[in-house]
């Protein structure tokens, strides 16, 4: 293990600058779909962080006027 990363990781692809400091990635996703899901779901959460919240129970209200329609 070198800088907290894992070397084993097959279908992984790091980008480098001049310096040799890893600044990007390149993820296969033949091998490594599962992990590119958890990347883009973090990423969908942190965007949408600040929009409104809408309770459970407006969610249940919401949900059951659509199947009953």
């Amino acid at each position: 293990m070198q800088n907290g990363y894992s070397e084993a990781m097959t279908g992984i692809h790091y980008i480098t600058d001049p310096k040799g400091k890893r600044i990007g990635v390149q993820i296969d996703l033949r091998e490594n779909a599962a992990l590119w899901e958890d990347f883009y779901d973090a990423w969908l959460i942190e965007q949408r962080k600040d929009e409104p919240r809408t309770s459970w129970e407006t969610a249940k209200k919401h949900l059951s006027k659509k199947t009953s329609q």
